[in-house]
């Protein structure tokens, strides 16, 4: 199984990067980055995660745990 991922990572190309946010369903979790940037987490509460660009200690993408039951919060609004 190695070999085949460094075939794998040795000959694929990387797409364009798109800003779009991903849901987890098994983790119940919405993460999205807003650029393609080695970033460094950090965690404000138990609902929120932020993500920084090491280079430049910028904003680059966030996590928010708990999305069920956030739904939910809102709709009883």
């Amino acid at each position: 199984m190695a070999e085949d991922l460094m075939e794998y990572l040795a000959t694929a190309k990387c797409e364009k990067f798109e800003p779009k946010p991903m849901y987890s369903a098994q983790g119940d979790f919405l993460t999205i980055f807003f650029r393609d940037d080695d970033a460094y987490e950090r965690r404000v509460d138990e609902l929120l995660t932020l993500y920084f660009s090491e280079s430049a200690n910028e904003l680059v993408g966030c996590k928010i745990n708990r999305i069920s039951a956030l739904l939910r919060t809102l709709g009883q609004s």
